[in-house]
């Protein structure tokens, strides 16, 4: 079902399709001008803009940019340019005129508001303005009249139906036939009443008279008294079609019709021509037609708006619908074929002309993507996704066997042989009997070959794609193996994009996207081609590039297709940069030139096919409108600050520096798509006063200007004026309030306070370090002081441990003798314990006298033990190491007996029960007892600690 769909479609195609080389037109959707879908009337300004009454109001067009001024929230059907540059305007139930602000936008004054209350206006539908700038608005019943300020109406009975002026008499065609307007009241106008009952929509001044042009019924030339109907070519077609309005430039009458479009009429020729949507237009439906001053034909459709260029040297075939995007075309022996990504299509043409209808059909077999279509030894080949065709006849014959192919190309000056590259390697077609006939493929080589070309000696093709890059393959003598195969991609010739090769006076030159390059045969290497760069567009991206019979050179860089033409006297290449065509409409990296006829080319585009008629013309250069449209404030949001029209008062512009981000619109009232005009700026008062290099760009953002005066200029050139044209806006920018003169006022009056203040600072710093000077010699004196003090108490401090030292050694003998006393004292009993075991042990009756001397020994230890000279010394020491305690103790209780002041002593040095007892020569127990008395004595309680208390005797003289 799929391959009966796709077969029935291409079946549809395969119907001749009736086209013609037809004007470039430039479309305007409402989209784009951003307005209602009729328009209405359209008049251009003398500056260039381009005014149209749309039903949204006034529509302006400066070749870039679109406004659209509201018109009293009515709808608008007529608009004019008066003699005073301003814009009349009228519509329903209302009339005026619009004037600039200083802003440059468009501000609407009403006239009808003028008028009283009770006078029906109607629909303003015409406006015409006499040589003396009376300005006539005219509606069905009645003409208002606006002269040096004064407002006036003109009322009639008739219906009037269209108006023009010549000089300064209004001509009006009524229901009762034409009229002229005398002292503002309307005279019929004798032999023309007849004509009452035709609805005659247009009235047009030319040198064979007024020219009235009717729905219907055909035209009509009124002449001295005479009406004289035009007979004809066009009045067949006006017969047929509803004529709607008509416009007037030279010889040439276009009438726009209801149904189908626009005739252009050549009076004195009567040649025709018909524009209509199959050749261009948005709408069949044509409300008003202009020519501008570059004789552009401007159509105001039932929706959208339509410029005709006449004069442009640019012809397309308006099928892009039918035939899809073009790639390639030839023409051989009166046959054009033209290949685009739907197939090849073919017509009869012996001469590619505007005047001659081409019947296009899609020729069968060829359906789906076609690459290439070449002209080689005679023979006319297409190149596609289904294989290689010949071309003969107007039909297509596959070769069979053949790949789907990228390009052909002949080989070694080889009649009979000729080389194809596919998408994975090449292959040999022969010619053999006339006929040609797959060889067989070349093996060694099976990268995509989608651009070559033959070296014009030996056996070497150059191939190049974008992903392998370039590389030379050399070739067999029997043209079956590729025996060598070398890269030329480096660093400085990398693989990137698209590569075009071509020979430029007999050099092999390459197109890449980082500029042009060359084969240099000594070092076998590619490198720059500077001189090439500097005579086309310098280091830029380059895609396609050719040269012709007559060594111009044709290429394409930056979408833009160019041509520098060569001077066979002066043997020079003559750059005319600006010679440039179909911006923007090539098929990116697809780019192909077929030349047809001396200075005539064919060239595939986006949209179909163009032909370029490059043939050298002196065309009377015309100045360059170049204005700076607009020019916003961009610090926080877009606001306007600046504009130019029409009656733009020029003033001073000063910005606060808060506004210092600025962004400028420039145009030129070009609107011819092929007229490329390009531009330069310069900021002076900045740091870089240098122009910019030319480009499309209409606009320059500057960002964070510094306080300053400065002029912004911008010059543009176009195809047809090479002589730039300059304009300027001059604006300051006030200094921040910091950088402002009050600002350094108060900055020169801070330093000199600061300085006084430093200089303050200084003197007082001066009396302070005196001052520091005297406390620190106080501080040093007070220093010495207290280290005096600290070296008498490191004195005092060292007798007070000598003191110590000296009571600790004192100590250490007293407790030493203690000690010796306890373990004196303990022998001594111990013996007397012997003796008197001894004794108890001796019973004889003959030993009395031994038992007298054993008592008398106990008694003398007995002695010693209760009269030891060593206890008088050990409290004479004890009572100078505690500064008299057994002293004090006796004087505060003096009821003490010897025992019991030697127990406080005792208790005094920290000794336990156990170690007292033999000192007192008691028993443990005895001491308990003596301690318990000792307690009543001392008056102490059951919680007062007794060594406590002997502590506190002598705590005050420690």
């Amino acid at each position: 079902m799929k391959n009966l769909f796709i077969l029935l479609f291409f079946t549809a195609f395969a119907v001749p399709v009736s086209a013609s080389w037809q004007y470039t037109i430039s479309n305007y959707s409402k989209q784009e001008y951003g307005a209602g879908n009729q328009n209405w009337q359209i008049t251009q300004h003398p500056n260039g803009w381009m005014y149209i009454a749309n039903r949204k109001g006034l529509l302006e067009f400066d070749g870039v940019y679109w406004n659209c001024y509201s018109f009293k929230y009515t709808k608008m059907r007529a608009v004019k340019t008066g003699k005073d540059n301003y814009i009349y305007a009228g519509g329903l139930e209302q009339f005026g005129y619009y004037v600039s602000n200083n802003k440059g936008e468009l501000i609407y004054f009403s006239l009808s508001d003028m008028l009283p209350k009770d006078i029906k206006i109607g629909v303003i539908w015409n406006i015409d303005i006499t040589d003396d700038n009376s300005v006539y608005f005219t509606s069905n019943n009645a003409i208002f009249h606006w002269k040096d300020k004064k407002l006036s109406t003109i009322g009639t009975d008739y219906r009037i139906v269209s108006s023009t002026t010549i000089g300064n008499t209004l001509y009006v065609f009524t229901n009762q036939g034409l009229m002229e307007l005398n002292d503002d009241k309307l005279t019929p106008i004798s032999g023309t009443s007849h004509l009452g009952d035709l609805k005659i929509v247009d009235i047009l001044p030319t040198r064979h008279g007024l020219l009235l042009i009717s729905s219907r019924n055909g035209l009509y030339f009124f002449n001295d008294g005479q009406i004289t109907p035009y007979q004809g070519t066009a009045s067949r077609f006006i017969e047929s079609n509803q004529i709607f309005c008509a416009a007037m430039n030279n010889e040439y009458l276009a009438l726009g019709s209801v149904q189908n479009g626009i005739l252009l009429i050549h009076l004195d020729s009567d040649e025709i021509e018909h524009i209509t949507i199959d050749n261009g237009l948005q709408n069949k439906t044509a409300l008003k037609l202009y020519f501008d001053k570059d004789d552009n034909l401007w159509a105001g459709l039932d929706n959208g708006i339509d410029c005709i260029h006449l004069n442009s040297p640019i012809l397309s075939i308006c099928k892009s619908k039918m035939i899809g995007s073009g790639y390639s075309a030839c023409v051989k022996e009166g046959n054009l074929y033209l290949g685009t990504n739907q197939g090849l299509y073919h017509a009869e043409a012996e001469r590619l002309t505007k005047e001659k209808e081409l019947d296009i059909r899609l020729l069968p077999g060829t359906e789906g993507q076609v690459w290439s279509v070449r002209h080689i030894q005679g023979d006319a080949f297409c190149n596609s996704d289904n294989g290689l065709f010949v071309l003969n006849g107007g039909k297509a014959e596959k070769i069979k066997n053949t790949l789907p192919t990228w390009n052909l190309l002949s080989f070694n000056n080889k009649e009979d042989v000729l080389i194809g590259g596919t998408y994975s390697g090449l292959y040999v077609v022969r010619k053999e009997n006339g006929t040609w006939r797959f060889a067989h493929r070349i093996a060694g080589f099976s990268q995509s070959c989608k651009t070559m070309l033959a070296e014009d000696m030996g056996n070497s093709i150059w191939i190049a794609n974008s992903e392998y890059g370039v590389c030379r393959l050399h070739i067999s003598d029997d043209l079956k193996n590729v025996e060598n195969i070398k890269n030329y991609n480096s660093e400085k010739f990398p693989i990137q994009g698209n590569i075009c090769i071509s020979r430029i006076d007999n050099s092999i030159v390459l197109t890449s996207v980082n500029g042009l390059y060359r084969y240099n045969q000594l070092t076998d290497s590619l490198e720059v081609y500077k001189e090439l760069e500097d005579l086309l567009d310098g280091k830029t991206h380059y895609t396609y590039i050719k040269q012709d019979e007559k060594r111009n050179i044709w290429y394409v860089a930056n979408g833009t297709l160019k041509l520098v033409r060569y001077n066979p006297k002066e043997k020079v290449y003559e750059k005319n940069k600006y010679e440039s065509y179909l911006s923007n409409s090539l098929i990116e990296d697809f780019e192909d030139i077929y030349f047809y006829h001396e200075d005539e080319i064919l060239v595939g585009t986006e949209d179909g096919f163009s032909l370029i008629n490059a043939e050298q013309k002196d065309v009377a250069h015309r100045p360059v409108n170049l204005q700076i449209r607009k020019v916003y404030n961009t610090t926080y949001q877009d606001s306007l600050i600046y504009g130019k029209s029409f009656t733009t008062q020029e003033e001073e512009i000063v910005l606060p520096y808060s506004h210092n981000s600025l962004r400028m619109e420039y145009s030129t009232s070009i609107f011819d798509p092929l007229q490329n005009a390009i531009y330069s700026w310069r900021l002076l008062g900045n740091e870089k006063e240098e122009w910019s290099e030319y480009s499309k760009q209409t606009m320059k953002d500057f960002t964070h200007l510094r306080e300053g005066q400065y002029t912004f200029e911008v010059r543009a050139i176009t195809n047809s004026s090479l002589t730039p044209a300059i304009a300027s806006f001059t604006f300051r920018i006030k200094a921040p309030w910091y950088r402002s003169i009050w600002a350094y006022i108060l900055y020169g009056t801070l330093f000199i306070l600061l300085i006084y203040s430093i200089w303050q600072r200084i003197q007082e710093n001066r009396k302070l370090l005196i001052l520091q000077k005297e406390q620190e010699i106080l501080q040093k004196e007070l220093e010495f002081k207290q280290e005096n003090e600290i070296k008498d108490k490191k004195i005092d401090s060292l007798q007070e441990e000598n003191l110590k030292a000296e009571l600790r050694h004192k100590t250490a003998e007293l407790v030493n003798s203690t000690l010796n006393l306890t373990r004196k004292n303990e022998i001594l009993r111990e013996i007397k314990k012997e003796v008197i075991h001894m004794g108890n042990a001796i019973n004889d009756a003959d030993l009395p006298s031994l038992r007298r001397k054993n008592l008398r020994l106990i008694n003398k230890i007995d002695v010693n033990l209760g009269h030891d000279s060593d206890m008088d010394s050990f409290q004479t020491n004890f009572d100078a190491l505690h500064h008299g305690f057994i002293s004090i103790l006796e004087s505060q209780f003096p009821g003490l007996n010897k025992k019991e002041k030697m127990l406080c002593v005792y208790i005094r040095m920290n000794m336990i029960s156990k170690e007292i007892a033999p000192l007192l020569n008691l028993s443990t127990r005895g001491v308990e007892i003596t301690r318990y008395r000792l307690r009543k004595k001392l008056n102490l309680g059951e919680k007062d600690n007794l060594y406590e208390f002997l502590q506190k005797i002598t705590a005050g003289k420690e």
